[in-house]
């Protein structure tokens, strides 16, 4: 190979090595990953959701009343943490709510997707969007879902902080 072959060669690669240097450096501006806090808060509404399959599992099919929802579920649920969203943890009261519609009521014989069964209150009951305006919805068939203010669910009951 002549001089002339191996320095093209080698700017070749420098080009190739500097776009793909280039591009790692785009690629989180390009494609963001959600913050941490809402990839927890999204890990909390599944495992709650999951938690309530499984209560309702062990209570002839039925979910349990809305009252004192983090004692009822602690046995399914793996971490106290799962109650408590990152972005606030200065208020030490759950941070998600079983909407008191469907409390108690036969799993089986809700119809999902649509029906909410779990979603993020503030210390009042009251649904909140911490996360850039908006907050993660569990629903009844487990999926779950990121709603913008404006774009919630309809309906959600306000609680009254003994409920939770």
């Amino acid at each position: 190979m002549s001089s002339r072959t191996v320095r093209r060669w080698l700017i070749g690669l420098a080009v190739l090595a500097v776009a793909v240097v280039a591009a790692a450096g785009l690629y989180p501006a390009l494609f963001p990953r959600p913050k941490r806090s809402v990839r927890v808060c999204i890990h909390n509404v599944k495992q709650i959701g999951a938690a309530l399959e499984m209560y309702a599992e062990d209570n002839e099919g039925r979910l349990p009343p809305s009252g004192d929802l983090q004692r009822r579920l602690m046995p399914y649920v793996r971490y106290e943490g799962a109650f408590a969203c990152t972005d606030r943890r200065d208020d030490p009261r759950p941070h998600y709510a079983l909407d008191a519609r469907v409390a108690g009521h036969r799993l089986d014989s809700l119809e999902p997707p649509d029906v909410v069964l779990v979603y993020e209150v503030d210390a009042a009951g009251r649904p909140v969007y911490p996360h850039k305006g908006g907050a993660n919805y569990g629903f009844a068939d487990g999926h779950w879902k990121w709603f913008a203010q404006n774009d919630a669910p309809a309906g959600i009951p306000v609680l009254s902080v003994d409920d939770q």
